[in-house]
């Protein structure tokens, strides 16, 4: 399997870092386990919130996948920016990783 672990280690779960050239930063989560998932899906959902996010960042990205008869988040982004390019950093970032 493919890691995409920088140089921080969350227990079972992998982070990755995305950062903009205009310095706008992403912090990704997801487990071993939930990448799976994401690999073996064939649909994905992604939704966003503002409200729960501390302060340094602006907003929480999140990507979903359908599993039996639910749907489960998989990949989790802290986004320092509500921007267009780094929302397609992450999903790149996360192409590369599964």
């Amino acid at each position: 399997m493919k890691r995409c672990v920088s140089e921080h280690r969350v227990l079972p779960a992998q982070l990755s870092h995305v950062e903009r050239r205009n310095s706008d930063v992403a912090v990704l989560f997801s487990t071993d386990r939930q990448i799976n998932m994401l690999r073996q899906a064939t649909l994905i959902h992604i939704d966003s919130t503002f409200r729960v996010v501390p302060s340094l960042y602006c907003q929480l990205f999140i990507i979903l996948v359908p599993y039996v008869d639910y749907t489960f988040p998989v990949v989790y982004a802290l986004m320092s920016r509500k921007t267009k390019a780094l929302s397609k950093a992450d999903l790149n970032k996360v192409k590369n990783c599964t």
